[in-house]
């Protein structure tokens, strides 16, 4: 048997008032406004649901200067689909729209902003689901916005004055690294089932285990090493180095790319670095959508499936077995997508971009050039 739904006990002053006054359909109305639900409202106010919508219907209706029996003329051709005044709302709509901030993001995000901007701007209140509405006659559909590293103006400047000479690089000489951590974690957040069965669900813990790793990619080029310990100081990344870099690196040849954690830029990681003669990318901060190891990383997770409460060594089999079912041509793919990666950065004047597009982007020229 379902719970009880308890409400909200009613206002005193709303008991027996009869008609509806203009300050209580005001109020009604801001209640609506306020995301309260027409059951909750009717009972604070003593009134039927019914009288709810109509009040907010009628509220709307006035609010946006039309009347609800107002209908076009079948006559006069010459009458628009939506009124003159919703046009112009929707003209000032789509202008804050295009606003964007210092850093590059856009100053709307959401239906709210949108009615809040018009209330400070016009003076004229709004309904959420006028201005979505509004939003949706206007093109502006509701997405997902991907993670991206959090930068400044410092940041992006950085990447527009490394990025001409990132650009020359050849891809096939440059060796990329990069730490990344796995855990048990189910990455699958969505799953096929059968309508009508009970809903599936992901259990979850509040520690899990997590294996750090490290690796190493290039043309032809791939090394994964599991870490003993969760974190890495200097000396733990240069025995590192010594081990599984110093004897496949053609120091002729490769350019070793690494990016700015303190193991790497440590006084005693670099003196080594200049002992192998080992030369290095100079590399921007908060950039980790320029490595196209990330996406090897992403893809890494998403194959492996173990449950949460499985032990360390079960996890390092899973991903020894996720490595292994990478090919070279698909590492390959990803390092020869770099250039790519730098251009889509420069045109996105430093800002970064996602994973996912610059991955694709070499894809889209392989398609070209067949």
């Amino acid at each position: 048997m379902p719970p009880k739904v308890t409400r909200p006990k009613a206002f005193s002053w709303a008991k027996g008032q009869g008609k509806l006054t203009p300050t209580a359909r005001g109020i009604i109305y801001g209640m609506h406004l306020s995301s309260q639900t027409a059951a909750n409202i009717a009972a604070m106010m003593c009134v039927t649901v019914k009288t709810v919508y109509q009040t907010i219907k009628s509220m709307e209706a006035e609010l946006n200067g039309r009347k609800d029996q107002e209908t076009p003329s079948d006559s006069d051709d010459d009458v628009p689909t939506c009124a003159q005044h919703v046009q112009q709302r929707r003209e000032l709509i789509d202008e804050f729209m295009l606003e964007k901030k210092e850093n590059g993001h856009y100053e709307m995000k959401t239906a709210r902003d949108v009615r809040k901007r018009l209330r400070d701007t016009s003076g004229e209140l709004i309904s959420l689901r006028t201005i979505q509405r509004d939003l949706r006659a206007l093109n502006h559909i509701w997405k997902s916005m991907p993670k991206v590293p959090c930068m400044t103006a410092k940041h992006i400047e950085r990447r527009l004055e490394l990025g001409p000479a990132l650009l020359e690089l050849n891809p096939y000489d440059i060796l990329f690294s990069d730490e990344s951590y796995f855990d048990t974690c189910d990455t699958h957040r969505s799953a096929y089932q059968r309508d009508g069965e009970a809903q599936q669900t992901r259990p979850t813990e509040r520690y899990v285990t997590k294996v750090m790793v490290w690796g190493v990619i290039g043309v032809g080029y791939a090394t994964l090493v599991i870490m003993n310990s969760g974190t890495v100081n200097a000396t733990q990344y240069v025995e590192t180095l010594k081990e599984y870099l110093v004897p496949k690196i053609d120091t002729t040849r490769h350019i070793f790319m690494q990016d700015g954690a303190s193991a790497h830029t440590a006084k005693f990681t670099q003196e080594f670095l200049a002992e192998q003669n080992i030369r290095k990318v100079e590399w921007p901060a908060k950039s980790c959508d320029l490595n196209p190891i990330e996406n090897l990383w992403a893809i890494m997770k998403r194959k492996i499936d173990v449950d949460v409460m499985c032990d360390v060594n079960e996890l390092e089999r899973a991903i020894r077995k996720s490595w292994s079912e990478i090919t070279q041509d698909e590492i390959d793919n990803l390092v020869l997508s770099f250039p790519h990666r730098i251009q889509k950065m420069l045109d996105n004047e430093g800002r970064p971009c996602q994973l996912k597009q610059c991955y694709l982007a070499r894809e889209e020229v392989q398609e070209k050039e067949v």
